[in-house]
Parts: C-alpha cells; structure tokens; sequence
C-alpha cells in the first residue's frame, strides 16, 4: 500500500489518507516495508509471514 493507492482506493485527499496509513500503522495492522522517508510501502505483516513462512 503507498499513500497514493490510498488516496486512489479511498477517494480522498493526502492528509486524510495520510492519517488512515498513520493510523493502521499504529494500530499494528500495517507496517512501513522500505525505510525510506518518500514513497514509502507498507505492508500487511500477517499476510508476508503467511507468504514468506516468517515470522517476524
């Protein structure tokens, strides 16, 4: 998920989908995958430990 697709799936604006990413993230659902500071991914954990066979 990039804030972009957020905005595209959500229909809404940067700061709000922002704050959506910001929120799953702090939530524990999302987690940031690049480590960058721009364009950033992030990830459903549960679903890479399924797909990768590890744990984090």
């Amino acid at each position: 998920m990039t804030l972009s697709l957020a905005m595209t799936l959500l229909g809404t604006t940067k700061p709000t989908a922002s704050k959506a990413i910001d929120a799953l993230r702090r939530a524990g659902i999302l987690r940031e995958t690049t480590g960058r500071q721009r364009d950033r991914v992030y990830a459903y954990h549960e679903y890479l430990e399924i797909l990768t066979g590890k744990p984090d």
